[in-house]
């Protein structure tokens, strides 16, 4: 009897060591789900990594994308030199990072390279990052589960005359699209920009520019569909409100 006993004990106590196993094995299981939808870095470590490169790049106007997969979806863009970094969706899970290289380097291998080391301090799991490597410079893309790899030569339509490197999200991109309101209300139609622009201006000429001053629009990149350069950029500080982008909130003067 006795033996018996302690075989049922031992059962028992085999059964319960399973059950504390599993169930410490499903508390885990979300954040391996929330790991797998992190596959980009928050916006904040891509830009380190981009920062570490290029340190004194600043923020400048995105010119609204019009083409492509990445048309009409906002944007963060960073320029230094040549080069250009731009971050898409929400800072905490971007849906999309790119980095692109504007002439005389679009053919420069070391250029590219510079390129895909920063994109893949990006990724966040090993695999994306071999995936990442294996694309020819020339042009190619690779597609994991949800996440598109892909190279873009200056060619393109879509390149605005620039050799890039991107990843991203593709049905995320769709759920971010700005409709032609949103894109209304949140950009600003500025002329072609000029190589005599000041960057000093009033606050007033600075706010009906969306909130950039001369210089900064000196610095984005050209609109495709104006060979003057001219066209509509993003307003700076613009948010998403439940769903729908807005401009950022200013306070207006108090009247005396």
């Amino acid at each position: 009897m006795r033996d018996i006993v302690m075989v049922s004990n031992m059962k028992r106590g085999i059964i319960l060591c399973l059950v504390f196993v599993l169930g410490c094995s499903t508390k885990e299981h979300p954040k391996q789900v929330k790991t797998a939808l992190t596959r980009i870095s928050k916006a904040e470590l891509c830009l380190t990594a981009f920062k570490a490169e290029y340190p004194n790049a600043p923020l400048i106007p995105s010119t609204v994308i019009d083409n492509g997969v990445m048309r009409d979806i906002p944007y963060q863009s960073y320029k230094s030199d040549n080069f250009e970094f731009n971050i898409y969706g929400d800072p905490d899970a971007p849906i999309a990072v790119e980095m692109g290289v504007y002439p005389p380097s679009i053919s420069d291998h070391t250029s590219h390279m510079k390129c895909l080391q920063v994109l893949e301090a990006c990724l966040s799991q090993s695999e994306d990052r071999v995936l990442l490597a294996s694309i020819p410079l020339r042009e190619g893309k690779q597609v994991s589960k949800d996440l598109t790899l892909e190279v873009t030569p200056s060619t393109a339509e879509d390149a605005y005359g620039a050799w890039w490197v991107s990843i991203y999200f593709e049905k995320k991109l769709e759920q971010a699209r700005a409709s032609k309101a949103e894109i209304k209300e949140i950009t600003i139609e500025v002329p072609a920009p000029s190589s005599s622009s000041s960057q000093a201006i009033g606050k007033k000429e600075s706010e009906e520019q969306g909130g950039w001053n001369q210089d900064e629009l000196f610095r984005r990149k050209p609109s495709s569909y104006d060979s003057g350069g001219g066209g509509r950029v993003y307003v700076r500080g613009y948010t998403r409100k439940d769903g729908t982008y807005v401009r950022p909130h200013t306070r207006s003067r108090p009247r005396r």
